[in-house]
C-alpha cells in the first residue's frame, strides 16, 4: 500500500516583515485558520503607509522561520485600520477556498444620537464620493453605485449614543459607516463621516461574532468566535 501525506500551508515564501511586537491577540487557531483580535489603528494589509506594523507583519512573525518561509497572509476578510475585533486568516489555500465568503460577522456600533426604530435595514446603494481615495456616500442615482443592505437591531441607548448590532447583507467598503451617517447618526469618533472624536479617536465600530461553517471537506464542525466590545465603546453609553 502507498500512503500519500498531504502538507498544507507550509513552506511558502512570505514576503512581508515580520513583526511579533505588534499588539495582536490571538484568539483561536487550529490546522486551518488563524483568528486574531486587531486593535484600532491598525491596517490588515502592508501598504506603502504602513509596511512593517499591520496584522499581515505579526501573521508573518508567528508563521514564518528565519529563512523567509511559512504560512503566507491570507486573511478571509478586512477590516477597516480603526476598526476592532476579530479578523480570521486562512493557513493554506484549502480552507481559504472552501471558507472566502461563507463567514457570517456581526458588528457592533455605536452612532451618536439615538435611533427612533429599534431595528431597521438600510438598503442603500453607495459610490465612492468624486475626489476621494476611500470615503463613500449614497447615491441612488448613478449607475455605478453599488447595492449595500445593512441590517441593524438596537441593543442599548444611552449618555447620547445608540449601540447597534449590524448584520451586512452586502459588503462595501465603508458600509456601516455610511449607512449610519445616511440616516444622520454618523459613527462616535468617525470624523470621516461625521462623528466627533473628543470621546472616542476613532469609529466606534467592532467584529464582534464570526460565525464559520462545518465542511466535511476540512473535517470541521461549525463554530461561532466571540469577542466583547472594547471599554471605551462601552463608556460611550455611560
Amino acid at each position: 500500500e502507498e500512503e500519500i501525506v498531504l502538507t498544507l500551508g507550509e513552506g511558502e515564501k512570505i514576503n512581508l516583515i515580520p513583526n511579533g511586537d505588534l499588539p495582536v491577540r490571538l484568539l483561536y487557531e487550529d490546522r486551518d485558520i488563524c483568528a486574531m483580535v486587531k486593535p484600532a489603528g491598525m491596517a490588515v494589509h502592508p501598504c506603502a503607509l504602513y509596511y512593517s506594523d499591520t496584522v499581515g507583519n505579526w501573521f508573518a512573525a508567528r508563521y514564518g522561520d528565519e529563512s523567509g518561509c511559512g504560512i503566507a497572509f491570507r486573511p478571509l476578510y478586512r477590516l477597516d485600520r480603526d476598526t476592532t475585533g476579530i479578523l480570521i486568516a486562512a493557513k493554506n489555500t484549502l480552507s481559504a477556498g472552501m471558507l472566502m465568503g461563507k463567514l457570517q460577522k456581526v458588528y457592533y456600533a455605536v452612532t451618536e444620537g439615538y435611533l427612533p426604530a429599534d431595528e431597521g435595514t438600510v438598503d442603500a446603494p453607495l459610490i465612492r464620493v468624486p475626489g476621494s481615495i476611500i470615503s463613500r456616500k449614497v447615491d441612488f442615482s448613478s449607475p455605478a453605485a453599488q447595492r449595500a443592505v445593512t441590517h441593524y437591531r438596537v441593543l442599548k441607548r444611552g449618555n447620547g449614543h445608540t449601540l447597534l448590532r449590524c448584520i451586512l447583507e452586502t459588503g462595501r467598503t465603508h458600509q456601516i459607516r455610511a449607512h449610519m451617517a445616511y440616516l444622520g447618526y454618523p459613527l462616535a469618533g468617525d470624523s470621516l463621516y461625521g462623528g466627533h472624536t473628543g470621546l472616542l479617536p476613532s469609529q466606534a465600530l467592532h467584529c464582534g461574532e464570526v460565525f464559520i461553517p462545518g465542511s466535511d471537506a476540512l473535517g470541521r464542525a461549525e463554530m461561532t468566535l466571540t469577542q466583547p466590545l472594547p471599554a471605551g465603546m462601552m463608556e460611550l453609553l455611560g
